[in-house]
């Protein structure tokens, strides 16, 4: 079954991960959730709940960013990767919710009449 969303899905995948790399200058990969690593070419397997939340619970933008080590440290990072990873992190956030609030779809269209309804 082809995914109705997947175009917007890889769109706001390299927007993420463009925006990374103008933050810190690494290279992240744009790949389902069940294929690589997403950081520097490294390869590894797992499974998806990004599918789950998209079919069950009807989330258009479901992702998984992956920490920036290429297999050496897991989920313990040295604490030297800890500060840009959350500057990585924190630039791929704003890039994620200026995209939904740009980007047309009734997911965007109903956060900012929502924003609007607040003010």
């Amino acid at each position: 079954m082809r995914n109705p969303d997947l175009e917007n899905l890889e769109e706001l995948g390299i927007g993420l991960a463009k925006a990374i790399r103008i933050k810190s200058g690494e290279h992240y990969e744009v790949t389902s959730a069940c294929e690589g690593t997403g950081f520097g070419g490294f390869q590894g397997g797992g499974g998806s709940m990004m599918d789950f939340f998209y079919a069950d619970y009807r989330v258009p933008y479901a992702y998984q960013i992956k920490l920036r080590d290429t297999g050496s440290y897991g989920f313990l990072l040295p604490k030297d990767y800890i500060v840009p990873a959350g500057e990585e992190s924190l630039a791929a956030l704003k890039h994620f919710g200026k995209f939904i609030l740009d980007d047309g779809s009734p997911v965007g269209r109903q956060a900012v009449k929502q924003d609007k309804e607040l003010k």
